[in-house]
């Protein structure tokens, strides 16, 4: 699957455009499902970037899904997740004025978090051992954190 059609998988339907108000809220939440979201990058073939680009391997997948399950609280805004060209797959939220990322690295269970305040351009970085729950929950309470109004 190329990169253009996991995004048109992603953003095609009713979850754009029509409806109103809660309706238009509730799907953009269910666009943001992490189980839905992980079953997309499982159906991804190495080569999907222009002939470049390793799929998610099944194993990552299968883990994010158990890490998301056990660790990742239902009040914590769910994120974008994408494929990276590693093989790898990054989770991407917009909270309030800040953009974060986490990088999902392909090989083992550790991820770079980084996030920028936009309207200072403040960085913080982190390395996090993805394997110890501590180090998801801190990403929770950060992510929470950064989601409340300032």
């Amino acid at each position: 699957m190329s990169v253009r059609e996991f995004l048109r998988r992603r953003l095609r339907g009713p979850r754009h455009g029509s409806g109103t108000g809660s309706r238009e809220h509730l799907a953009f939440l269910d666009h943001l499902d992490i189980p839905a979201q992980l079953d997309d990058l499982r159906g991804m073939e190495d080569g999907w970037l222009d002939g470049e680009g390793s799929a998610p391997s099944p194993g990552l997948v299968d883990w994010l899904l158990e890490s998301f399950a056990h660790h990742y609280p239902e009040e914590a805004r769910p994120p974008h997740l994408y494929p990276t060209v590693e093989g790898g797959v990054q989770a991407e939220w917009t909270l309030g004025n800040h953009e974060v990322s986490l990088r999902f690295h392909p090989d083992d269970r550790t991820g770079e978090w980084h996030n920028l305040a936009l309207d200072s351009d403040e960085e913080e970085t982190r390395e996090l051992d993805l394997a110890r729950g501590q180090d998801w929950e801190w990403l929770a309470a950060r992510v929470v954190a950064l989601s409340q109004p300032a």
